[in-house]
């Protein structure tokens, strides 16, 4: 088993990243039986609708940011950062949609 295992390259990193994956399946399960068991129909309506949101904003949360930093970037380019005066120099137009 180790031979095999050496030969596809998986060390100590990756070892940990799969059992954390394995714990993260078993939790899961365990949760699922435990909300099915523990929770009316309607709370558990209540619960995955919740945790729906929560997933789709986090998805949201995480394209937006991308966005931004790319935006921000972009307009940057075309403008210059005085350290000693802490302004923003260059073209109006940049420094506003940059603001913005």
């Amino acid at each position: 088993m180790n031979r095999i295992i050496r030969m596809l390259g998986v060390d100590k990193a990756i070892r940990y990243v799969i059992f954390g994956k394995i714990i993260s399946v078993l939790t899961g399960l365990l949760l699922i039986m435990l909300i099915s068991h523990h929770l009316s129909k309607d709370a558990q309506g209540y619960y995955y609708t919740f945790n729906s949101v929560v997933a789709l904003q986090i998805i949201f949360e995480l394209g937006l940011s991308t966005v931004i930093i790319q935006f921000a970037s972009h307009e940057m380019s075309a403008l210059k950062y005085d350290y000693s005066e802490r302004d923003i120099i260059g073209e109006s137009k940049n420094k506003q949609r940059y603001l913005s």
